[in-house]
């Protein structure tokens, strides 16, 4: 879970630092007050991309330290990674006032990906943004996929898909090249021949390359080398090993070193002995020279013609040669390509209709579970139906081959119809809400963060809305930014964010409000700026209740 959080110079934050605990943790504070901001700059510790706008003429530092206690998936990933792994996990990012920016995991300088892969691992965020997003057809299939726990069955059908779309786009290319068959065989006939005449060699100009270097630098080795050898071969290792053993039964201490000098003779021997044979490999060769440089520059002219390098010649011929061969033998490849795409979209059904399963089993779950929680937020005769039914025309999608609709009916006595063409704002809401809530329980994120999503709901619908956060927070920590006094009533921390304004700047400020605090701040959400005793004394009601 989160535990810590520092923000140094980000857009009107100078310094904060919060502590969090477990549970349901809320922010609240006038609008303006950098609620939003601070969210901006948690996002940023978490791998996501800096918005300019909020950037501060300072260098901005952000860290969120993580406790990984109960996350062994996590800690398996730091170790996979080499990154130091403990009980506490802490990201940080710094950017500077030009822009440029500096992902650490644990104090390591790491990719920014890297820091983003590890930070989707450890909190998750429910934005009000949800709600819209809701109404599009990809992101209930995104969500129904989600509360399935879908992610292994989805990659057998990505990778199934890849392995079709691959094949078709073989056949394609080859019943495109048939077009023009004649005048590619023609030309690709006489590039393999052209080549042939070569008789290429894998790895021929390397070796090549290596000789010539050797023969053209022949006399200058075998000068040096000889000089070498007449110096290994008057060897002084014996005559200090000898004066050594002459005196080594006076101090015991000099075995150690006769040992190395030992040791060290024979290393020198053999040596040698390498240098000796490696010198009656060297000769001078100027006709095997010639012929070297006479095959080096007939590459060369080849390698210019194709615009490739030398280096790369016998692998343009193999594929070249395969390419003839293709056409050569086309009605055969079509038809192998045709057999092999056959077998590829049988796999992939396979896999297509085992996900179509797993997601018709969680609609019928998920459909079930909405609908009883939208009786409880004053949604009575509120239904949510999620369809699961075959896409059109046999299509074959890399998400799979089913149709996903939310379908809903907000009171009774309606017919059930899309989302997008029934609910209301406050209904969308909970709707939203309820299903990130139930699709929240399925996530293994230990820190969920619920950024306004009680947005359209009020009265007691607002306070059942805290009682199922609250709850939420009793299996994993529950950060929420809300202005809802009914929500902010049920957290067992409570922050309140401020903005403080001079003559120079603005700055936030954050306070970890306690019980009389707590008392003042939920009577300012409900009074606004009329905060009476009585309002006071109905914020202090509230929150007894919830206790």
């Amino acid at each position: 879970m989160l535990t810590h959080l520092h923000i140094q110079h980000f857009a009107i934050i100078d310094n904060i630092e919060i502590d969090f605990s477990n549970g349901m943790s809320v922010l609240t504070g006038e609008t303006g007050a950098g609620k939003s901001i601070l969210l901006d700059a948690l996002m940023l510790a978490l791998g996501y991309r800096a918005n300019t706008a909020l950037q501060n003429t300072k260098k901005c530092e952000i860290s969120a330290a993580f406790d990984i206690a109960q996350l062994p998936t996590v800690q398996a990933w730091l170790a996979e990674q080499d990154l130091t792994t403990d009980d506490t996990c802490v990201l940080r990012r710094v950017i500077t006032p030009e822009g440029r920016s500096r992902p650490y995991i644990n104090g390591s300088l790491v990719p920014l990906q890297q820091l983003k892969a590890l930070g989707t691992q450890l909190l998750t965020i429910h934005g009000q943004h949800d709600n819209q997003g809701l109404l599009k057809r990809d992101q209930q299939r995104h969500m129904l996929d989600a509360f399935a726990d879908n992610a292994p069955a989805l990659k057998k059908v990505t990778i199934a898909y890849q392995a079709v779309s691959s094949l078709q786009k073989q056949y394609a290319d080859l019943n495109t090249a048939n077009t023009e068959r004649e005048s590619q065989l023609a030309l690709l006939s006489f590039q393999v021949q052209d080549l042939e005449k070569l008789t290429l060699i894998e790895n021929e100009y390397e070796a090549l390359d290596q000789e010539h270097k050797r023969l053209a630098n022949a006399s200058t080795l075998i000068t040096q080398c000889q000089q070498a050898l007449t110096l290994a071969e008057d060897n002084t290792l014996s005559g200090a090993q000898q004066a050594l053993m002459d005196i080594d039964i006076v101090d015991n201490q000099l075995k150690n070193i006769i040992d190395t000098f030992q040791a060290a003779e024979v290393q020198a021997q053999e040596a040698t002995h390498d240098l000796r044979h490696y010198l009656d490999t060297l000769n001078i060769d100027d006709a095997r020279l010639a012929e070297i440089d006479q095959r080096i520059g007939a590459l060369y002219t080849a390698a210019r013609k194709y615009r490739i390098q030398p280096k790369q010649l016998y692998e343009h011929y193999q594929t070249l040669h395969q390419r003839l061969q293709d056409l050569t033998h086309h009605d055969e490849r079509l038809a192998e390509i045709e057999a092999e795409l056959t077998q590829a979209k049988t796999v992939y059904l396979k896999q297509a209709v085992a996900l179509r399963k797993t997601r018709q089993k969680a609609a019928k779950k998920l459909s079930q579970a909405v609908t009883q929680r939208l009786q409880t937020l004053n949604m009575a005769g509120g239904e949510l139906n999620i369809q699961c039914s075959p896409l059109d025309d046999d299509t074959l999608t890399i998400h799979g081959i089913d149709h996903i609709e939310f379908l809903v009916k907000t009171n009774p006595g309606q017919a059930l119809q899309p989302l997008n063409k029934i609910a209301s704002g406050g209904e969308l809401s909970r709707i939203s809400l309820a299903i990130c809530v139930l699709t929240a329980e399925q996530q293994s994120t230990p820190t969920l963060i619920f950024d306004e999503v009680d947005t359209g709901i009020g009265g007691q619908t607002a306070g059942i809305v805290g009682q199922l956060l609250q709850a939420l927070g009793q299996h994993v920590q529950v950060l929420c930014v809300t202005h809802l006094p009914q929500v902010a009533a049920y957290a067992t921390q409570h922050f309140k964010l401020s903005k403080q304004q001079s003559a120079k700047d603005t700055q936030t400020r954050l306070t970890l409000l306690d019980e009389n605090m707590r008392v003042e701040e939920i009577g300012r959400m409900l009074g606004g700026l009329n905060v009476t005793d009585q309002t006071l004394a109905h914020a202090a009601e509230m929150l007894a209740e919830t206790t």
